[in-house]
């Protein structure tokens, strides 16, 4: 590395660049850099600028842009982390300056992202916005590069609105973009989709997203203070101060950030305060005595917007209402219009304080702001707290009036208390009545209940012993059917053999003993044409007759079965690899298999005009099963119902055997037909 590099790199500096000397490449010794330094942040800010200026000349130096752009959008990352965000708008706008000098897209992807964190955070939200749906409209042309930030960004954006579901979405969205293999950042994504499951008081997905990021932190044995900040607050609304509190103190007394730098840490010890507010311990003077510390550069500089509302709301409660005016009035100065979130709560604390300050006219009009922005179904609630607003605002001017009424009220109230006193016993005894009705109905409804499900019970009963019925008589024609088939081959086969087949020899043996009637060559033609005929009713015999398996096996007769295939027009291959016991398999089914080999090969070499058909049978665990596959021109199994009775018949077979039957054909792409026979 040149000595130009390192001229100003102190000591403390030795050992970090050191662990980067072997980076021939510039661009990764300047990431590895950054990465270093990022550690430095909170433990000691002042090397961790000096690892940035040094990361900073390392990516000049490789001359690539990305790099060089990356190294300054860091830098103004770390002016935001130590509260110099002047600087940090400063280095920004310089950057945004050079945008047309950029020619690498991906360097844009990072300004804009970079923009539009500082305009969210500045309250410029409609700028943020823009930013960042350009951003993505770049991202998407260059394969969704750093889609996943862009993302968690507007989902930030949606989140300031309000507009809670689009977050979710956005986080969603985003999550599924990372690598799983990025444990920590997958986590850190749910800690934030919870987050805004709380926002909408969805506790239970919210606890449930929250248990699941936990356990991951604790499978890489990593702590996960976020999702105790999420429990302390889910035991909080669910007005358990106990447990809440135990999660809110794991969390402050865990979290490594400063005080005011994180949300989720501020926020754990205002609701420390408020539960010891809630419970009468002195605590809370010690926690209001920080934030009253820590909270001012001065009166009017809070360092940031999200500690406004839980300081303005301490300071109420201490009777501090001058400067909780003064510090939410600053905070309407800092954020735009568009952050409803913030806004709503301002309006509603600035309302609560010129209440408290007697100044009702201005309390009406800042509660009217903040009810006017809060969502619809609260509308009925706001009439009523305005309502009462209104009539303080008047109480002065209706104070004397008031006051000569009262001598009538009084006189009045003693009729009042006996009207009172009657209207009570008669609704105490309406009540009663209401009771003992409704007590007799729910009885009534039960009752009937019992009834309707007793007869759902008999009726279920009723169709189970009607459908097994239906299936044995089903299982029964099925197996006469079959049964009457193979006494029907049988017969056949023994009438084509003793029948056919002995005329057949007749003729042959007429025709020796007249061969002197015919010429040699017509002679040695019939001689051919009946052995020919001979041979097929042989062969179709052999089809039709059922096989004796305890002279043969199912696989050797199958085998037996090729050799009589007639003028062999696709090459058929049978394959039988597994050692299979034929004599424990029931001969019932071995025939079943035998006929179904049987009709689909006749298929196949009459319908399908295959040129080569495979035949394999095959043991997988309790199954036996038997494919039959060819490369013939297929058809559509839509059209099933429509075909002859041969895949019925193949069916029909593989059932009574209580067997799977399945065929898998489509148009020019041949046949399988596949039927899987329990063993057991």
């Amino acid at each position: 590395m040149p000595g130009s590099l390192r001229a100003d790199i102190t000591n403390p500096l030795d050992s970090i660049v050191r662990q980067t000397d072997s980076i021939t490449d510039l661009s990764k010794k300047s990431e590895k850099l950054i990465e270093a330094a990022k550690a430095y942040y909170s433990k000691t800010p002042e090397l961790a600028r000096q690892i940035l200026d040094y990361a900073d000349r390392v990516a000049k130096k490789s001359k690539s842009e990305i790099s060089q752009v990356i190294s300054k959008l860091v830098l103004a990352e770390y002016f935001v982390f130590t509260g110099k965000n002047d600087s940090s708008r400063l280095l920004l706008k310089r950057l945004k300056e050079k945008e047309s000098n950029y020619t690498n897209p991906k360097s844009i992807i990072h300004l804009y992202l970079c923009l539009a964190s500082r305009c969210r955070f500045d309250g410029q939200t409609d700028s943020s916005f823009t930013l960042i749906n350009r951003a993505i409209d770049i991202s998407k042309a260059n394969n969704d590069y750093r889609m996943d930030r862009l993302l968690i960004e507007r989902g930030a954006f949606y989140s300031n609105h309000g507009q809670y579901n689009k977050t979710i979405s956005d986080y969603y969205a985003a999550l599924s973009l990372i690598d799983t293999s990025k444990h920590a950042y997958r986590i850190w994504l749910l800690n934030l989709i919870a987050r805004e499951h709380l926002n909408m008081n969805q506790l239970s997905q919210a606890k449930e997203i929250y248990q699941k990021a936990n356990e991951a932190s604790q499978g890489l044995g990593l702590t996960n203070p976020d999702s105790w900040y999420g429990f302390g607050i889910i035991f909080f609304r669910q007005n358990m101060p106990d447990s809440s509190l135990f999660y809110f103190r794991k969390m402050v007394n865990n979290y490594t950030s400063k005080w005011g730098q994180n949300y989720i840490y501020t926020n754990s010890l205002f609701h420390i305060w408020k539960i010891n507010i809630q419970k009468h311990n002195r605590m809370h003077h010690q926690i209001f005595r920080e934030f009253n510390e820590q909270f001012y550069d001065d009166l009017y500089s809070p360092k940031q917007p999200f500690l406004i509302s839980m300081f303005a709301e301490m300071l109420i409660h201490y009777k501090e209402y001058d400067k909780a005016e003064a510090i939410l009035f600053n905070g309407l100065r800092q954020i735009g219009q568009s952050q409803k979130v913030l806004l709503n709560s301002y309006y509603y604390w600035i309302s609560e304080v010129k209440e408290r300050k007697g100044e009702h006219a201005e309390a009406l009009k800042y509660y009217k702001k903040y009810k006017n922005r809060s969502d619809s179904t609260r509308n009925l609630e706001a009439q009523k707290e305005i309502s009462f607003l209104k009539e303080q605002f008047d109480a002065n001017e209706r104070e004397a009036e008031i006051n000569k009424l009262n001598h009538l009220n009084e006189q009045k109230s003693l009729e009042a208390k006996l009207m009172k006193s009657r209207l009570n016993n008669g609704l105490v005894i309406s009540a009663l009545t209401i009771l003992v009705l409704i007590a007799l109905g729910f009885v009534f409804r039960l009752r009937q209940k019992a009834r309707v499900q007793k007869l759902h019970k008999l009726n279920h009963e009723k169709e189970n012993e009607i459908r097994i019925i239906h299936e044995k008589n089903k299982t029964n024609i099925m197996k006469s059917y079959i049964k009457g088939q193979e006494k029907e081959r049988n017969r056949l086969a023994r009438e084509l053999h003793d029948d056919v087949g002995a005329r057949l020899a007749a003729i042959r043996y007429f025709l020796q003993a007249k061969s002197e009637l015919f010429a040699n060559e017509d002679q040695q033609q019939i001689k051919n044409e009946l052995s020919a005929l001979h041979k097929i009713i042989r062969n179709v015999s052999h089809k039709l007759i059922k096989p004796e398996y305890s002279q043969i096996t199912l696989p050797e007769l199958i085998s037996e079965q090729l050799k009589w295939i007639p003028d062999q027009k696709a090459e058929v291959n049978f394959i039988c690899r597994d050692q299979i016991n034929w004599i424990k398999i029931p001969e019932k089914i071995q025939t079943q298999i035998y006929r179904i080999v049987q009709e689909s090969l006749n298929n196949s070499l009459k319908y399908a005009q295959a040129e080569n058909i495979l035949i394999q049978i095959r043991k997988r665990n309790e199954l036996l099963e038997l494919e039959i596959a060819d490369d013939g021109i297929g058809f559509s199994t839509k059209e099933i119902q429509k075909t002859g009775i041969g895949i019925k018949n193949m069916e029909t077979r593989a059932r009574s055997i209580g067997a799977r039957f399945e065929i898998i054909s489509t148009p020019d792409e041949g046949t399988r037909v596949i039927t899987r026979i329990p063993l057991n």
